[in-house]
């Protein structure tokens, strides 16, 4: 071999370790700065109609703007797939990292309208921003025997932007 191939190979193998590199601290600033907001059920009224007492908390590292929660129930009659979003808290305007809100020292929580009957499915469904003007969204299933997804960025799609922004 001469050393023209050596060192244009040597240059390739550079180049690919360098651009993971790139890519592996990409990641990690983005993750670092990245909040996580998560619904707590703090409690329940049984009396018709039932209300869920929620708390929030954001137990990442970032500040978590705009977080609103719903709880999600089926549609009567629609099919599993169309659900409902009944009565979504005021916005908090922002949720720094390791923050509850109501704060644990206040006394009450959000009481949101739950489903007809707690043995139903339903979910807790958050909505927040991060730094980066993301939005995204994360259900908390309340059945014993499913477990919950990782929170999924919210997508535009171009049909929507007509539209005015929805509160929810």
């Amino acid at each position: 071999m001469d050393t023209a191939t050596i060192t244009t190979g040597l240059a390739a193998v550079g180049g690919n370790a360098a651009a993971a590199s790139a890519r592996s601290s990409s990641r990690s600033v983005t993750l670092a700065h990245r909040p996580f907001v998560v619904p707590l059920v703090a409690g329940f009224e049984d009396v018709a109609p039932v209300t869920v007492r929620v708390r929030l908390e954001n137990s990442g590292p970032g500040v978590a703007y705009d977080v609103r929660v719903t709880v999600r129930h089926p549609q009567p009659g629609a099919g599993a797939r169309r659900v409902t979003g009944d009565d979504p808290t005021p916005p908090i305007r922002a949720m720094r990292a390791g923050e509850t809100s109501p704060a644990i020292g206040k006394l009450g929580c959000y009481a949101l309208a739950g489903p007809a009957d707690l043995a139903d499915p339903w979910t807790l469904a958050v909505r927040y921003t991060d730094a980066s003007g993301t939005r995204w969204h994360f259900e908390e299933p309340q059945a014993p025997d499913l477990l919950s997804k990782p929170a999924r960025p919210l997508r535009c799609r171009w049909w929507q932007l007509w539209r005015e922004r929805a509160a929810w």
